[in-house]
C-alpha cells in the first residue's frame, strides 16, 4: 500500500490479498448478524447485519463506518439503475429499490472521477459497493462475505478502467467480512 494513502480510520486496511492480476488492500471485519425483525425488503436475500443496534446490509455498514470516521460516503448500487448513473444510498427503507432515497455524489472532484471511470468502462457496470471520500482522497470498497463471495469480471473491468483514469490500486479496498460468532 502507498505510504501516503489515507483511509477512513474505521476502514483502514489491515492486510492485502492477491485477486487475479491485482493485489488489493483488505480490511477484515466481523459483523454481528441481525437477530431482530426483518427489514421487510432484503434486496433479494442479502444478509442483514447489526450495526450499532440497527439492521442493515454490509454495504451500508461500510458507508456508516466511513461517515463515523469523518468521511463522506455512499453505498453504490447498479442493479436497476438507469444507464446514466448508479444509485447512491445513505440508508435503506423496507421498500423496493425504486422507492429508496437516492443521494447522488455532488462534489466536483468525485463527480468528475466517476464520470471519467464510467466513460472508460462504458457505463457503471462493476462499480464497487461503496465510495468514500474526504477532500481529494477517494476510496472504493467492495464487500465480500468471506468464503462465499468473490470479485466478478465487471468489477475487475471497473478497476482496470479506474487505473486507466489515473487511480491507484490502493484506492480499491476489499471489505472482507464474516458474521461474528
Amino acid at each position: 500500500m502507498l505510504a501516503n494513502m489515507e483511509y477512513p480510520a474505521l476502514l483502514t486496511p489491515n492486510g492485502s490479498a492477491q485477486h487475479g492480476e491485482f493485489r488489493f488492500p483488505v480490511v477484515t471485519v466481523s459483523l454481528k448478524k441481525w437477530a431482530g425483525e426483518t427489514l421487510g425488503n432484503t434486496f433479494g436475500g442479502k444478509g442483514v447485519v447489526d450495526h450499532e443496534g440497527e439492521p442493515m446490509f454490509a454495504e451500508l455498514a461500510i458507508q456508516r463506518l466511513a461517515v463515523a470516521s469523518g468521511w463522506n460516503a455512499r453505498w453504490v448500487e447498479t442493479y436497476g439503475a438507469k444507464a446514466a448513473m448508479p444509485y447512491f444510498f445513505e440508508e435503506w427503507a423496507p421498500a423496493s429499490i425504486s422507492a429508496q432515497t437516492n443521494s447522488p455524489v455532488k462534489t466536483p472532484v468525485q463527480e468528475e472521477l466517476i464520470r471519467n471511470i464510467m466513460t472508460i468502462n462504458g457505463g457503471h457496470s462493476g462499480f464497487w459497493d461503496a465510495l468514500a471520500w474526504h477532500g481529494n482522497e477517494t476510496v472504493f470498497y467492495e464487500a465480500k462475505l468471506r468464503k462465499h463471495d468473490r470479485l466478478n469480471k465487471n468489477q475487475y473491468k471497473w478497476v482496470r478502467s479506474a487505473l486507466e483514469a489515473g487511480l491507484s490500486i490502493d484506492q480499491f479496498v476489499l471489505f472482507d467480512w464474516q458474521y461474528a460468532v
